[in-house]
């Protein structure tokens, strides 16, 4: 009959694609393990392994497209969970970074001073809106009306409000 070489050699499985996971067996269950996009890495059981012979538990095959699925939800539900977490308001925004600001060491007159920024001149003309939504014309908007009106209070003060009376910053407002 002869030596049958084929029947002995190992075929190795199907190298899964880079960065789609790993499925491996452990304990009689079959588990998923993969990196989240956001760098998290998931475990999941996908179940009992198929006994040779038997019905009960599942085949590798179906095990690949269990493991397919949870990836797909948790993608899913990773989306969602980004999408209610980046509902952050201007206000929000300004506050954290005063906190990050306080504990990189910031000086304590700095510190004040954005926070009386934030109250007086972006917390009433941007504070509420959620930070998606702001654009780079409402924040040069905002840094324009700052700079008439530290403008316009310089040359009261220094000349008087009767030399001031020609062009008020109402007059000088190019984005509105």
């Amino acid at each position: 009959m002869g030596v049958q070489f084929l029947a002995t050699l190992h075929m190795p499985a199907m190298k899964r694609p880079y960065a789609t996971g790993q499925l491996y067996e452990k304990s009689g269950s079959y588990y998923g393990r993969w990196r989240t996009p956001d760098g998290r890495r998931l475990n999941r059981r996908l179940g009992a392994v198929r006994a040779a012979g038997q019905n009960d538990g599942i085949t590798r095959a179906e095990a690949e497209r269990a493991f397919r699925k949870v990836q797909a939800d948790e993608a899913t539900k990773s989306r969602a969970k980004a999408k209610r977490r980046r509902a952050v308001t201007v206000d929000f925004a300004a506050n954290a970074l005063r906190e990050r600001l306080a504990i990189e060491g910031a000086r304590l007159s700095y510190r004040q001073n954005t926070e009386s920024m934030q109250r007086v001149h972006v917390s009433p003309a941007l504070g509420k809106r959620r930070i998606e939504t702001v654009t780079r014309q409402d924040v040069e908007r905002l840094a324009w009306r700052r700079a008439l009106a530290t403008s316009w209070e310089l040359r009261a003060r220094r000349f008087g409000s009767r030399h001031c009376a020609a062009v008020s910053p109402s007059e000088q407002r190019p984005f509105q």
